[in-house]
């Protein structure tokens, strides 16, 4: 641990002294940048239109004691009144627990409400990267923290989830909460933040399964509990038949009316590109026909890729963990984020975990050739934007079916949609491969140490 922290000490120390100020500068000025770029949706014309609206609404149906999951564009019309733009066609698809959290903000006017919100996303994006610097056993100065959070913010994904007013920021700061507490020891501490996570939204489960293979029951059990206490609550304050309602109908309908989006790069869309097309009734997107037209088929082997995935992932995780609880913890995030039944670009805010430890790893290693250009490969990969991703396949498309809402295109060019998929899959191999050379490394270390052949 503190063998790396003087690794990346020397490497800084040994730039030359206009370097660093001169990339801090850049890096700063890119993240003013891209929150200045991020208030601009603040305006008329697209403040309705950010996913935040379905928090909103939701909190405000608590606050009121209204059905939490009517449809969505019926709380509109009762707390929001008239709007240009037309909502989400279907009822919130956010756990209960999140209409207890955002209540506080359901006082306020919608403005305000953005706008706050926005404000404890910078904050949640500040205090995941200090608590990264910390797991990575780097020493968080405030030099440190700002560079990474101005890095943070200009990076697509970020931009993404602030722009939407989305989750994704809240639940990387829970699973950073999480990582940290686990890695010290402190079993309790770290279920409690997983559970969290999970209460919010229901992706970071995997984690649980790489507790219980290690035995930390603890971890396992403080996660359930939280989970359990979390929809309770929620049961009181909302009535049980709402809960009930959202994970038995609502949850997996809305998921449903997504995963055959062209955005929607989850491990569950496979079967539905292939055998039913790429396309979503509820939301505008790149439209083709299936591979092999056979929509009988796609609803059955929706589970054949994320659970040989999350079987995949378990094993390679347990392994790693054998080693290093870090880049077990960064693996399965991987993993979570692609048996998500759902997973949009903005989701990529949780892959800053394991991109964070292969950066280290790489330091450690001293940037070799190969891995440092897989590393970089990946990282492009992962900054795409969802708006360039649908134009480059529009652009392959036939101009005569471009239409506004549903351009066609060939069936091969949806494969451009999976450029995040292969951004994250290239993320687990570089966690595995790092994790395993640094092992290999360390047994040659003290093979040589000891006066033993290498």
């Amino acid at each position: 641990m503190a063998e790396s922290g003087h690794v990346i000490k020397r490497i800084v120390v040994s730039m030359p002294s206009f370097v660093k100020p001169v990339l801090a500068t850049l890096i700063a000025i890119l993240g003013v940048l891209s929150i200045q770029r991020v208030i601009q949706y603040f305006a008329p014309d697209f403040i309705y239109q950010k996913d935040f609206i379905q928090e909103y609404l939701l909190a405000k149906a608590v606050l009121t004691g209204t059905d939490p999951y009517a449809p969505l564009p019926d709380l509109a019309a009762r707390f929001l009144g008239p709007l240009a733009n037309e909502v989400f066609l279907h009822p919130t698809p956010h756990p209960p627990a999140v209409g207890l959290l955002f209540a506080p903000l359901g006082l306020l006017s919608y403005q305000h409400a953005v706008q706050t919100w926005f404000v404890i996303q910078l904050a949640l994006v500040a205090a995941s990267v200090y608590g990264v610097l910390r797991c990575l056993a780097v020493r968080p100065t405030p030099f440190a923290v700002a560079t990474c959070f101005f890095l943070a913010v200009s990076w697509s994904p970020f931009f993404q989830d602030l722009v939407l007013g989305q989750l994704m920021t809240l639940k990387l700061a829970l699973l950073v909460g999480a990582w940290y507490s686990i890695r010290s020891g402190r079993d309790t501490g770290g279920g409690v933040f997983l559970g969290a996570a999970i209460a919010v939204k229901f992706i970071a489960w995997p984690l649980v399964l790489l507790l219980a293979v290690q035995r930390r029951w603890k971890a396992v059990a403080a996660a359930a509990v939280t989970v359990i206490a979390a929809n309770g609550v929620a049961a009181m304050v909302i009535g049980s038949d709402a809960v009930t309602a959202y994970y038995t109908k609502v949850g997996p309908q809305v998921s449903s009316l997504y995963r055959g989006h062209a955005s929607n790069f989850s491990a569950w869309s496979l079967a539905a590109r292939l055998f039913a097309g790429t396309d979503s009734p509820v939301m505008c997107g790149v439209k083709a026909a299936p591979a092999w037209s056979s929509p009988e088929l796609a609803g059955p082997l929706a589970c054949v890729a994320p659970v040989a995935l999350l079987g995949v992932g378990l094993f390679a995780a347990a392994r790693l963990a054998r080693f290093s609880i870090d880049a077990a913890f960064a693996f399965m995030v991987c993993v979570s984020i692609l048996v998500s039944p759902v997973a949009w670009n903005c989701y990529l805010v949780l892959s800053a975990i394991p991109a964070a430890l292969v950066a280290k790893r790489l330091v450690e290693r001293q940037f070799p050739v190969g891995l440092t250009n897989a590393a970089i490969m990946a990282g492009v990969l992962l900054m795409v934007p969802p708006d360039t991703l649908n134009r480059a396949m529009i652009a392959m498309g036939d101009p005569a079916l471009v239409v506004p809402c549903r351009p066609v295109v060939p069936f091969p060019v949806t494969a451009i949609s999976l450029v995040p998929l292969a951004g994250v899959l290239g993320l687990m191999w570089l966690v595995w491969t790092l994790e395993r050379l640094s092992v290999r490394n360390e047994v040659v270390d003290v093979q040589r140490a000891k006066g033993l052949p290498g």
